[in-house]
């Protein structure tokens, strides 16, 4: 047999494979890694969609202050920096870096949310039943949740780098950004309609009218019978069914095979991952290891391009800081909460299918060719215009609140003012959230490329923490300046609008000084990202 000719045959499709996969192409084990990592995303989502409900049901028993302490149940995403290189160095080697902590993390997490439903904890929280509501008890139960979901997030993040191929790593931040948003919008939507007694009169209404069709006996509400009506699910009954699928999907992580190799660096040959060595070298001390890792983060943060990349991160939130206030404004000047949980499925295809939108755009180079608009668009300049198209969607939703306040004032509307007040709404709203999915995914889209793979959880974990202090620090700030800016007999109305004007013209005038920052971003090399680290010898 002419071995020499089967070589010479194959040789053309092993190299047409090869360009394929070079080029980005998907493989299965690629689909396999991003189904995994959608997976734990989605359930990181779950316990943050949980908390987003809350300001939806007490906004209107509190005051906006206390609403700014239910925000900093979010503080273990800017505090952990702090465990990450602890994260990252201890590990079980046997059971595998990532599921040594994914697993037990999970496993608390769901015991948490079905601790939570136990005597109805959480509803009488609430104040569901006229208990005045307990922000101290919500602050510290949240706060747990998130505590283990941003330790969650320090280990999936650097899973990402090296379950995907260096071609695939573009995707991470989709996975993270997708998946996330589809968890917290279960969460959301989940309870925003199953507890809607409006909402599940009309799913109740819709049953009978499909079992009178096929014919079967049905059994209508009599007007006591609507009057007594309850919805089919609370706060409570929600929070055991999250928990019980966390403990039921954590039982399929303990089956993933991992296999954490180690990346293959082109920029810097000579770095290798941090880790105790095998049984054939010698073997370090836990103290070693982690304190190498806590000298690695410090060198991190002394890198010139870190250091620049960290000015934007920790300031451009208070340009958006009326935002969160924006919402809670909504349901006071009258909108419901149904009306929430109508839109926000009609933003779930959005956030699904937008980050891998965002995420190609905003990786393609000055030579790649995606649309004949982003064809010469980089990172950072993705995520210049999307900080300016957010500016003035904030601005936008500031107008949907003045066009709340007069539509509402109304008594009676006709057909034409109901289609375009509902139009504005929805309409306002999608381009909100857009904005809001441009900026955050060209910041993880950014963070894939430059962080050194061989640190990931420890090199995302800082830049997604700095990400996250900038944007809960003004989100709390704006909050508590409502109170603070509004006149007493308006009710802090005014408060939102002479906000809203301070973060406008901060925005106006600091906004191209950022411009000017993410072009040096643009200028430095792989190199200058990475940090020059051996492993302990």
């Amino acid at each position: 047999m002419d071995v020499s000719g089967v070589k010479k045959a194959a040789a053309p499709e092993t190299q047409r494979c090869r360009q394929w996969i070079s080029a980005g192409g998907f493989m299965c084990s690629d689909r396999r890694s991003i189904l995994i990592l959608l997976k734990l995303y989605i359930i990181q989502g779950i316990p943050l969609g949980l908390r987003a409900v809350i300001p939806l049901i007490i906004y209107d028993k509190v005051s906006y202050s206390q609403l700014a302490y239910l925000s900093c149940t979010g503080l273990p995403f800017c505090l952990k920096l702090l465990w990450a290189p602890i994260v990252e160095s201890v590990y079980c080697r046997r059971f595998g870096k990532r599921k040594s902590w994914i697993v037990p993390i999970q496993l608390i997490c769901g015991i948490l949310l079905i601790y939570g439903s136990i005597d109805k904890k959480i509803d009488s929280w609430v104040g569901d039943h006229g208990e005045p509501v307990n922000i101290v008890a919500l602050t510290v139960y949240f706060t747990m949740l998130c505590m283990l979901m941003a330790t969650q997030d320090i280990v999936v993040d650097g899973w990402a780098l090296t379950i995907l191929r260096p071609e695939m790593r573009v995707h991470a931040s989709t996975c993270n950004t997708a998946g996330q948003a589809l968890g917290i919008n279960i969460a959301f939507v989940g309870f925003t309609v199953l507890n809607s007694r409006r909402f599940c009169l009309k799913l109740y209404g819709l049953w009978m009218w499909v079992v009178g069709l096929l014919g079967l006996e049905s059994l209508p509400l009599t007007d006591e019978g609507v009057l007594n009506f309850q919805p089919f699910a609370t706060l409570s009954g929600l929070t055991w069914f999250f928990g019980i699928v966390t403990i039921l999907s954590t039982v399929l992580v303990i089956f993933i095979a991992e296999v954490d190799e180690q990346p293959v660096l082109v920029e810097l040959p000579k770095i290798t991952e941090l880790r105790t060595k095998g049984h054939a070298g010698n073997v370090h001390t836990m103290q070693q290891v982690i304190t190498k890792s806590y000298t690695l983060l410090l060198e991190i943060m002394e890198l010139k391009p870190t250091r620049l990349l960290c000015r934007i991160l920790l300031t451009y939130g208070f340009f958006y800081s009326a935002e969160n206030p924006a919402e809670l404004k909504l349901l006071e000047k009258g909108i419901s909460k149904d009306l929430f949980a109508a839109v926000t499925p009609m933003m779930i295809p959005l956030e699904i299918m937008g980050p891998p939108f965002v995420g190609s755009y905003a990786m393609c180079t000055c030579t790649q060719q995606i649309t004949m608009i982003m064809h010469k668009s980089s990172t950072t300049d993705v995520l210049y215009k999307g900080m300016c198209a957010r500016l003035f969607s904030m601005v936008s939703y500031i107008g949907l609140v003045v066009m709340t306040g007069i539509y509402y004032a109304g008594e009676s509307h006709g057909v034409l003012a109901d289609a375009c007040f509902y139009t504005f709404f929805l309409t306002v709203s999608i381009f909100r959230r857009l904005c809001c999915l441009i900026v955050s995914v060209s910041y993880m889209s950014l963070f894939a490329k430059v962080a050194d793979p061989s640190i990931g959880g420890t090199y995302m974990t800082l830049l997604n923490t700095l990400a996250n202090i900038g944007e809960l620090l003004p989100r709390a700030i704006g909050l508590r300046l409502i109170d603070s800016l509004g006149h007493p007999d308006r009710k802090g109305a005014d408060g939102l609008y002479i906000e809203v004007l301070l973060c406008v013209v901060a925005g106006i005038v600091f906004l191209p000084q950022y411009r000017k920052i993410l072009n040096q971003l643009d200028s430095f090399d792989t190199n200058d990202w990475y940090v020059n680290k051996f492993a302990l010898e």
